[in-house]
């Protein structure tokens, strides 16, 4: 996915695939980063358009061919947390380019 000489850094952060573009949220714990991911998935479920989760609260980020690339830690991939409830799985990508 990324260039293997360069280390992805592990970053705070929720990312989703809206069609072919990603979508990077970031924010403090507690801002909402979760909760406008699963509502932007969800409206354009409703609307008959691809979304999936890449990765939810923590993302690992690298530079490839001048564009940002980003995927879920393999521990937390398809899993989904919003404050108060157990992490959900859900259909997720393994990566993409925001």
């Amino acid at each position: 996915m990324s260039d293997p000489a360069v280390k992805p850094e592990n970053i705070h952060a929720t990312a989703i695939l809206i069609g072919d573009r990603g979508v990077l949220i970031t924010g403090p714990s507690g801002a909402g980063k979760t909760t406008l991911a699963l509502t932007l998935i969800d409206h354009c479920r409703v609307r008959g358009l691809f979304s999936r989760l890449i990765g939810d609260d923590r993302l690992l980020a690298a530079p490839r061919h001048g564009r940002l690339v980003c995927r879920a830690p393999a521990t937390i991939a398809g899993l989904a947390e919003v404050p108060g409830f157990i992490p959900s799985p859900l259909p997720f990508e393994p990566g993409g380019v925001i």
